[in-house]
């Protein structure tokens, strides 16, 4: 069989998946069906008994959501445990800093550091994130579920959170959560935001609910955002006041200890920026739908993770 004539570059690399399939060689594109998940039952698993009350809330507040879109099983109880843990040492480590209780940064052995609570809440805000990727808890992760094969579809129950903007033909009704209705404890402003936080929160939600994109799965990454945001913020204001240079005991010169808060607490936001289309860059993470001009405002988020 003579070989099929090339598009492309010379490399081969041109050649479409009928081409390379007629001379032998494998698809360039993952065979999905090949690659099969897990298929386990939809069950929410009782939390640790030492997990503590603030913990367990958060367990059984998104546990509710995750069994309504049938993603979480006894083989999670690990898994959950550590976002729900992580969740709670967050709030606890960054409120101190937001509300002005804890200084940012102090002298340790005569050298200028940032506050040890910046770290903690750091760690336990990239837990919180990583952990709610592998739920599906944000919106370029949200096709997850249990297929056992093929590119997961949407599942029905995520159209009717978001309000089957698709106009998608349900074999059910539309539940009540079409309009948000989820009750307000679900998704009320943590008691630890300061009020940037809070006014960052508004504004966040309010975005992503025109473009329906908030549920209640994506509450804690959110949270997270506008916390860290308030502490970016604050540590911003004092550099300014205080300048980039500190100096150590013996006279030295060094970073200021609220510029590495500021680079810090950046590289969290740039993880939440991803998952949210937060920059041009990562908006193009996600397909849009409905209309064609750049000034349409009907368009819509599909939230299928790896296209685009």
């Amino acid at each position: 069989m003579s070989e099929p004539k090339r598009r492309g570059r010379k490399s081969g690399s041109g050649l479409t998946d009928t081409q390379r399939r007629a001379l032998g060689r494998p698809s360039k594109r993952r065979d999905l069906d090949k690659v099969p998940g897990l298929s386990v039952p939809t069950s929410l698993p009782e939390p640790p008994e030492q997990l503590d009350s603030m913990a367990v809330e958060e367990w059984n507040r998104v546990g509710k959501f995750l069994s309504f879109t049938r993603r979480v099983s006894e083989l999670d109880r690990q898994s959950l445990a550590a976002y729900c843990v992580s969740w709670v040492a967050y709030g606890d480590a960054i409120r101190p800093l937001l509300i002005g209780r804890q200084s940012l940064w102090g002298m340790v052995n005569g050298k200028p550091r940032p506050s040890k609570l910046e770290e903690v809440a750091r760690h336990h805000a990239a837990i919180v994130i990583e952990t709610a990727r592998r739920f599906g808890m944000t919106a370029r992760t949200r096709h997850l579920d249990h297929a056992d094969t093929g590119r997961p579809a949407l599942p029905n129950e995520l159209h009717e959170l978001r309000g089957n903007p698709s106009k998608k033909h349900l074999k059910t009704p539309l539940a009540e959560w079409t309009v948000g209705g989820w009750s307000a404890e679900d998704i009320a402003m943590p008691g630890w935001f300061d009020r940037v936080a809070m006014e960052e929160w508004q504004r966040l939600t309010t975005a992503y609910y025109t473009i329906n994109m908030f549920t209640p799965l994506d509450y804690s990454v959110l949270a997270v955002a506008c916390a860290t945001w308030s502490l970016y913020l604050k540590a911003t204001d004092q550099c300014n006041e205080q300048g980039l240079l500190a100096l150590t005991d013996k006279g030295a010169a060094v970073e200021h200890p609220l510029s590495q808060i500021m680079r810090r607490q950046l590289d969290v936001l740039k993880e939440v920026w991803i998952d949210y289309g937060m920059t041009p860059l990562d908006r193009r993470r996600f397909k849009h739908s409905g209309g064609s001009s750049e000034g349409d405002q009907k368009k819509r988020f599909n939230v299928y993770v790896g296209e685009g």
